[in-house]
């Protein structure tokens, strides 16, 4: 289980996440503005792209 991630307090984000099902079974997911809060605090390239794709969606 992932416990840490640059950006994001585990314990906000777990209060945040989105529960779904995915073969039968429930799948706890990073909620979408913890997400991109991550991925700026990474700051790769890679996030960087995927930060302006999903600041684009909303």
């Amino acid at each position: 289980m992932l416990r840490s991630i640059p950006g994001v307090s585990f314990d906000e984000a777990f209060a945040r996440r989105v529960d779904v099902e995915w073969a039968g079974t429930v799948v706890h997911i990073i909620g979408k503005q913890d997400l991109i809060a991550a991925k700026r605090a990474a700051g790769r390239e890679k996030d960087l792209r995927d930060l302006r794709a999903l600041e684009r969606e909303d």
